[in-house]
């Protein structure tokens, strides 16, 4: 332990970009870019970085401060070279694999689930109005909802109000697992959304709807967390033609973050860096479909087109000799989406219980590999910067609907919805929906 707490603090010494007289530094920033060459990008990226620091110390002052960076490097070269000539365990008790660990913790990876985080949060805004207009058009609830075109049986679903009000809630909580590029994590989030939309026409609905979301995300191997929360304002319309109907759907979100990394050597920890910034969303839902009925099922067959532009401020850690500083970051969605649902009402003595699933699968045609750039804010002298990429994004990925909308009397309704996501590679998500819709 003592061994693992010493060079945990060597370690962090490397990221005050000082100079050092001491000629053998280009050695040792070479053991260091070996041992981790042949790993991951991520893992090459970071010891070349560290590498790089290391060799900027060549021809400083021997200062006591001075001094104790060169003692770092001599550590962290000492065990690399020890691995890098077929040693299992280090003298100093260290194995490649602790090390490696070591590296990963130093890198900001976690930025990753920033930036999927904000994009769950628009995605997840655009996704509630869908299912409003869904539900405005056929009667089907996907989402909060009235029917002003279907009838349930009896009462219930007569004489529809041409303003009407809704309010729903979600819980989502999923998990991703580590990849060569991201560390995991588990996740759960909050959201509420109030929304008014009014009748213009029998052929013609307009509304606009302000949502809050939070989100908490844990990162595996206790490597800290993150907390979100965002606003966001969406405007919506639908056109009726027939059994034909056009939407669109223009979204405004802000987004806030608060984060925690801790960096560990081994098992022992060496600080906990923390972070905050800040994002603005813009989104744009474009859609197009056909329903019909055939035998007492409601049929719904859609197409729809999903654009999204997330940016995300860069930001400068505190509280840890590795903290870094972290550039602005881009993430650009555009998905064709296409799908279907189906339902079916049965008339009660209190209204009609209208059950519905839908299937819709997404083609991701834009999210591309983001290049994520940092810098020790410790480092004024050697002007690198440490870059990695994010993920690959899943080119498609599908998500199951299950639900049912209860229809009341004088335009209540309530409705409840389970959504998952089927398809997409190391990532589960659910979302548990239920909402209360009323006409005034």
């Amino acid at each position: 332990m003592k061994n693992q707490f010493k060079l945990a603090a060597q370690l962090s010494c490397i990221a005050i970009a000082v100079t050092t007289a001491n000629a053998q530094a280009q050695m040792l920033g070479d053991a260091i870019i070996q041992f981790s060459g042949n790993q991951s990008n991520l893992l090459a990226q970071t010891g070349r970085y560290v590498g790089v620091v290391c060799d900027a110390l060549d021809g400083a002052g021997a200062t006591d401060d001075l001094a104790d960076v060169q003692a770092a490097c001599n550590a962290f070269a000492d065990n690399a070279n020890e691995i890098n000539q077929g040693s299992t365990v280090t003298s100093d008790g260290f194995t490649a694999e602790q090390l490696l660990a070591g590296l990963e913790d130093i890198a900001p990876d976690e930025i990753a689930a920033i930036a999927a985080g904000f994009t769950d949060s628009a995605q997840d805004q655009m996704a509630d109005i869908s299912g409003r207009l869904a539900f405005l058009r056929s009667g089907i609830a996907t989402g909060v909802a009235s029917s002003h075109y279907g009838n349930y049986g009896g009462a219930a679903g007569d004489d529809a109000s041409k303003l009407s009000y809704f309010v729903n809630t979600n819980y989502g909580f999923g998990d991703k697992d580590t990849t060569a590029q991201e560390s995991g994590f588990d996740y759960d989030g909050y959201g509420l959304t109030f929304g008014v939309d009014y009748r213009f026409e029998d052929n013609m609905v307009g509304g606009v709807a302000l949502s809050y979301s939070e989100s908490e995300v844990d990162f595996d191997r206790n490597g800290g967390s993150t907390d979100a929360d965002g606003l966001g304002l969406t405007v919506y319309g639908s056109y009726y033609l027939d059994d034909y109907y056009f939407d669109a759907v223009l979204g405004y979100g802000q987004h806030d973050y608060d984060g925690s990394r801790n960096i560990n050597i081994g098992s022992i920890g060496v600080g906990t860096a923390t972070s905050s910034t800040e994002a603005d969303s813009l989104s744009l839902s474009l859609g197009a479909g056909y329903s019909t009925t055939i035998n007492e099922w409601n049929t719904d067959y859609f197409a729809r087109l999903d654009w999204l532009q997330v940016d995300i401020d860069g930001y400068n850690e505190t509280g840890s000799f590795l903290a870094m500083n972290v550039g602005d970051q881009e993430v650009d969605s555009l998905q064709v989406v296409l799908g279907g649902q189906v339902s079916r009402s049965f008339s009660q003595k209190w209204g009609a219980l209208v059950p519905y699933a839908s299937l819709d699968w997404r083609f991701e045609t834009d999210d591309e590999i983001r290049v994520v750039t940092a810098s020790y804010a410790a480092d004024d002298i050697t002007n690198n910067l440490l870059t990695f990429n994010s993920d690959d994004s899943d080119s498609n990925y599908g998500l199951l609907s299950l639900g049912a909308n209860f229809v009341l009397a004088k335009g209540r309704q309530v409705f409840v919805n389970y959504d998952t996501v089927i398809g997409l590679e190391d990532v589960s998500g659910n979302t548990l929906t239920a909402g209360f819709r009323w006409e005034m």
